[in-house]
């Protein structure tokens, strides 16, 4: 049986970080009503199925991140890098069809991009490299 983490120790820059990753996930699942390809009945399960998915996953990433987990603080960098800095750039071409999702998309990059900046301040690469029991796996 694992331990339980000592929250106490958790870096605010570190618990920000991870507030505001659930807080872009959350801009992220508002796009999904304005946008057509998944506003078909068709396509409701599929992307119900998929919103869940997608949020578990998302949900266990951020706990790992909270648990002082490099490897996630890294994943995720590499993720928003190859995901959504390209994502980002189509953005400014959905103004046209548009609007809404343009500036929730551009809205969460904003908020994801200032998250991984403080996953990456000193403070908090040095609570990452830090020894944070046994939890880091």
């Amino acid at each position: 049986m694992s331990k339980l983490i000592d929250t106490s120790s958790r870096l605010p820059a570190v618990k920000s970080a991870v507030k505001l990753l659930a807080i872009g996930l959350l801009v992220m699942v508002a796009k999904f009503p304005f946008s057509k390809e998944y506003g078909m009945l068709e396509n409701f399960y599929t992307t119900i199925f998929m919103l869940v998915a997608v949020l578990l996953i998302n949900l266990i990433w951020f706990y790992k991140i909270l648990l002082g987990a490099n490897w996630a603080r890294i994943l995720l960098l590499i993720s928003f890098v190859l995901a959504e800095v390209p994502y980002s750039i189509l953005a400014f071409f959905e103004f046209q069809s548009s609007p809404t999702i343009a500036v929730l998309t551009l809205l969460g990059l904003t908020i994801d991009s200032y998250a991984i900046y403080l996953l990456f301040t000193k403070p908090a690469s040095m609570w990452f490299k830090k020894d944070n029991q046994e939890i880091k796996s």
